[in-house]
């Protein structure tokens, strides 16, 4: 995808979450969740929390990558 394609798609995201004033996003520690969340960040700031469901699909790893993204994003994060 070229760089404009995604500028715009980032700002279509960012807009969608901004509507609605406050979101609650699925965190795996995976790169799409993690991308999802920082344009959420940007969209509605502190309206922002990040969840992560433990079980057993769920890698320790996982779990220690998603505690890093909402760290490093700065988000409130439910485990």
């Amino acid at each position: 995808m070229e760089r404009n394609n995604l500028s715009m798609l980032e700002k279509k995201i960012i807009s969608a979450i901004k509507e609605k004033g406050s979101a609650i996003i699925a965190l795996s520690g995976g790169v799409d969740s993690a991308a999802i969340c920082a344009l959420a960040h940007k969209a509605v700031g502190k309206n922002l929390t990040a969840v992560t469901i433990t079980s057993e699909a769920l890698s320790k790893q996982d779990l220690e990558d998603a505690k890093a993204v909402a760290e490093k994003i700065g988000v409130h994060h439910i485990v």
